[in-house]
């Protein structure tokens, strides 16, 4: 079992318990009065951009991030690599600002070392070292889980995947379809694009049911009826997902009728599992205009 079926198991598992309203009810947010402010934490920071050392990520030569095969010419766009057929990207490095050629995991590398450049820039900088923290917990449970060193995209994938779990107890459903898209990039990244597809058809279904951030606690029948955890009315097919689902559709070479058994395999279970209000047949007949 791969990390993500791992994940997605563990997920189906605790999604309903995650979605009890007795469990809900029982949430509460409590600060510290020993805590220090988040403004505080900031200001310690001494960090400066002179103090970075990132690691030189990528190809300033045209050649093949994936496979080290010389390319014609040096390219300024995404493209699939004639040797290997494995994407190509191409992104500016922040060490040197140079336009390098890196391969899907080190996308996902260089956006990491743009946030922590950005943390130092506008001055939350303890506020990432906190996420660093949590990110190396995090990867000291799952090499114990899978035995074996995991990679930053597993690290995240896992972060996310307890993400979901969290959103679903404070009922903020704007929030859980968002991490959903943040665990589909990464897959997208890593050329998963199986699973990658799954997750944006999900996200896709979230989108037609108008996903809300409900305030924690709420059980109140009428408020509930003024403010949905979710409310078709404010729903939306969102054009870049849709776009995204085309490409990846076109790349795995898939017929019209096998993304319809992906969706409704994918939001059959979300349909039970939260309850939506727009039934998995009325949402496909919405989404399959839009192909």
């Amino acid at each position: 079992m791969g990390l993500f079926d791992w994940l997605r198991t563990s997920k189906n598992e605790k999604i309903d318990k995650a979605i009890k309203p007795e469990i809900i009810a029982n949430i509460s947010i409590k600060s510290s009065s020993k805590s220090t402010s988040q403004s505080e934490l900031n200001s310690k920071s001494k960090k400066s951009l002179k103090d970075l050392n990132f690691e030189e990520i990528g190809n300033f030569d045209p050649i093949c991030p994936n496979c080290s095969v010389s390319l014609e010419k040096m390219p300024h766009r995404k493209m699939k690599c004639p040797s290997c057929s494995k994407f190509i990207y191409v992104r500016t490095r922040p060490s040197d600002r140079k336009n390098v050629l890196v391969t899907g995991s080190q996308v996902l590398l260089i956006e990491e070392q743009r946030a922590e450049q950005s943390a130092i820039i506008y001055g939350y900088y303890e506020t990432y070292l906190e996420g660093k923290k949590r990110f190396e917990k995090e990867k000291a449970l799952v090499t114990r889980k899978l035995g074996i060193n995991p990679s930053y995209s597993d690290v995240k994938l896992s972060l996310y995947n307890k993400e979901l779990l969290e959103h679903a107890n404070l009922n903020k459903w704007g929030l859980y379809r968002n991490t959903k898209f943040n665990m589909a990039e990464i897959l997208k990244y890593e050329n998963n694009l199986s699973d990658a597809l799954y997750l944006y058809l999900e996200i896709c279904y979230l989108d037609i049911n108008g996903p809300n951030n409900i305030t924690s606690g709420i059980s109140n029948s009428e408020l509930l009826e003024r403010y949905p955890h979710f409310n078709p009315k404010q729903g939306l097919i969102a054009p870049g997902i849709v776009k995204i689902v085309k490409n990846i559709t076109k790349e795995l070479a898939l017929e019209s009728s096998e993304i319809n058994g992906m969706f409704f395999d994918a939001t059959k279970k979300q349909q039970k599992a939260l309850k939506l209000p727009i039934p998995a047949e009325e949402a496909w007949l919405m989404f399959e205009k839009e192909l």
